[in-house]
């Protein structure tokens, strides 16, 4: 006589051919498959608008600074604040702003460009980009979108300076 049953099938492969356990697989992995598709595509938009966002004020900013000095290049107090005091007054977001002459010298730039960026490899990456933007590094490790453009100054454009 044995204490063993002699007709004792396990419950798990019962359960496995189960519609109801079947149905309700496939659906809990086909809602995580959505979850994560839905996830991954709101990532994708947000990255893209943010972006966007960033080239839109860049380009505003050049625009600016474009009209600033093209209407008013005697302007050096409103040219200082939109470079040298904007960007200070901003808390989460930061940018720099680096005003050259027609010869390449410095005439204004923010304070603190200069820490956080390296400016020969930034002239290197931007010269032949005008007014396209460039992914780079800076010093800390800290990721900028650089941009380049070569602005007219004066209404009858008498010099070139380059933002």
């Amino acid at each position: 006589m044995s204490l063993k049953p002699k007709h004792s099938s396990p419950a798990t492969p019962r359960l496995r051919r189960a519609l109801a356990f079947r149905l309700t697989a496939a659906y809990s992995l086909a809602c995580l498959l959505m979850v994560i598709l839905a996830t991954a595509s709101l990532y994708i938009v947000l990255r893209t608008e943010l972006d966007r966002s960033t080239e839109l004020f860049l380009a505003d900013k050049l625009h600016v600074l474009r009209s600033m000095l093209r209407e008013r290049p005697d302007d050096e107090d409103g040219l200082r604040e939109e470079i040298e005091l904007e960007s200070a007054a901003r808390r989460y977001q930061q940018f720099y702003i680096r005003l050259l002459d027609e010869h390449g010298a410095p005439v204004m730039t923010t304070p603190g460009m200069s820490e956080q960026l390296d400016l020969a490899e930034l002239a290197n990456r931007t010269h032949g980009h005008s007014e396209r933007s460039i992914a780079m590094a800076g010093r800390n490790g800290k990721p900028f979108l650089v941009t380049s453009a070569t602005v007219a100054v004066g209404t009858p454009a008498t010099d070139s300076d380059t933002v």
